[in-house]
């Protein structure tokens, strides 16, 4: 288990290189891309100060475009953080109802970082590939949380700059098919609470800076 921690502080910049940048200073209407791309629809959720907080009733963000794609790399980054320590909260999901086992997600645990993704072929747990982190215990401030799905079997994380070892856990999948629908705090008919800010999503890998 690392010892060294960090909480994040680094302010964000009004650029950036992703392929889509979210900082949710909208006060009403859709979540906008600051590259110009529109456009997450929010349902219920609470918004200001450049973040959004999700109730785990009925708050969600949705897109409907091809976020995510289907080749790798697929990076992504945001700053997340717990209502409470021992929650487990997926943030960040393109598997929909219907389709299991399709698209990739990140889960916050309350002691690890879980990963997963999946060929949208099988729908039992051996058709998503499925990577844990080495032990970290989270807390109730807001943390960087980098991951990189570098090919079908390696991904990488950053948790407020500092790199943990992601080991691989169950699964066969090979190939990542897209949902063409990205759920921020909800999985499947499952929805989760938490806060969110300064998400940005990459086809790329993420240069040192970006972590």
């Amino acid at each position: 288990m690392r010892s060294q921690r960090r909480l994040y502080t680094k302010k964000t910049d009004s650029a950036s290189n992703a392929d889509h940048y979210y900082i949710f200073n909208e006060s009403s209407g859709d979540l906008i891309d600051i590259n110009g791309t529109a456009d997450m629809t929010v349902f219920e959720t609470t918004r200001g100060n450049g973040e959004y907080s999700f109730d785990g009733v009925n708050d969600e963000c949705s897109v409907n475009n091809g976020l995510i794609g289907t080749n790798f790399p697929i990076s992504v980054t945001a700053e997340i953080k717990k209502l409470y320590a021992n929650d487990s909260v997926v943030y960040f999901s393109n598997w929909v109802s219907g389709q299991p086992y399709q698209g990739i997600g990140i889960q916050l645990t309350a002691n690890s970082v879980g990963c997963f993704y999946g060929n949208g072929v099988n729908t039992f747990s051996s058709g998503r590939r499925n990577f844990v982190s080495a032990a970290y215990s989270f807390d109730t401030n807001y943390h960087k949380i980098s991951v990189e799905f570098v090919d079908a079997t390696n991904v990488n994380l950053w948790i407020d700059g500092v790199s943990y070892a992601m080991n691989y856990s169950s699964g066969t999948a090979t190939s990542i098919a897209d949902s063409g629908k990205i759920f921020l705090f909800k999985h499947l008919e499952l929805y989760q609470r938490g806060f969110i800010k300064n998400l940005q999503v990459f086809s790329r890998l993420l240069e040192p800076s970006e972590r």
